[in-house]
């Protein structure tokens, strides 16, 4: 039984872990895994895949590099915290107090760090943020009866855009 299936690159490669030698069929998937009413070809199957692949991934993107900014922020106020009330270093804390700033300001463009639960992503100024949009597209793509819209892939492509220029 597959306990992690982000680790499964093919809807085929999870029959087979299911019932090892099955072939995929549209029929078959659909008795074993899906609603009966639902018809859907391989190809489709496919493109629903790698479209709710593609999104998992970059929100996987987006939750390393939340964890690399605030692990950065973290070491910069270590080091602020060791070199405080040397004279010296009060140039060196002012630039690290800004880029603690800026790292926060960058944060806060990727997702909510002021939500305290999931739906409290709404309840500050500015809205969902990049995450939360990507969730929703995720869920989009995964809880659909057949392939992507073309709206979920415009939009993916847009926030997709937007998170490469956070980098």
């Amino acid at each position: 039984m597959i306990t992690r299936p982000e680790f499964v690159k093919d809807p085929v490669e999870v029959v087979r872990v299911i019932d090892p030698g099955a072939l995929l069929s549209s029929a078959r998937w659909q008795r074993r895994f899906g609603d009966s009413r639902v018809h859907m070809s391989d190809a489709e199957l496919r493109a629903q895949f790698s479209q709710a692949v593609a999104i998992r991934d970059e929100i996987s993107r987006l939750t390393r590099d939340v964890r690399e900014l605030r692990c950065i922020k973290q070491q910069v106020a270590a080091r602020n915290d060791l070199v405080h009330g040397m004279s010296a270093a009060d140039p060196l804390v002012k630039g690290s107090t800004d880029l603690i700033a800026k790292l926060d300001e960058l944060e806060s463009r990727i997702h909510n760090p002021k939500a305290e639960v999931v739906y409290d992503i709404l309840a500050f100024r500015g809205g969902a943020k990049l995450y939360s949009r990507l969730s929703s597209l995720y869920d989009a793509a995964t809880d659909s009866d057949g392939v992507p819209t073309d709206s979920v892939r415009a939009l993916f492509a847009d926030e997709k855009k937007l998170a490469e220029r956070s980098d």
